[in-house]
């Protein structure tokens, strides 16, 4: 997994937009647990043990393993950057 500052950005944007934007329109946040897979596909059990054996970054939060959230907030009529 490759992290830069952008990403962080990104993060930090998408999340405030989703409470900024349910606040607004008196909307609920959608809470969306992410997947991962590789070419579309679940994980085999032998990456699934690599994904949870990796170490939390220090600075990273506790649902969050890379630098990539387990976690995605969305609301409706919200702008995301994604890339």
């Amino acid at each position: 997994v490759f992290i830069t500052p952008c990403h962080s950005v990104r993060r930090h944007w998408n999340s405030q937009m989703s409470q900024v934007v349910c606040s607004y329109n008196n909307t609920p946040i959608f809470r969306c647990k992410a997947f991962d897979t590789i070419c579309q596909q679940p994980l085999t059990i032998g990456e699934r043990i690599a994904v949870i054996t990796k170490p939390i970054k220090r600075q990273g939060k506790a649902n969050e393993r890379g630098g990539l959230l387990n976690m995605v907030e969305l609301a409706i009529g919200m702008q995301m950057m994604i890339t």
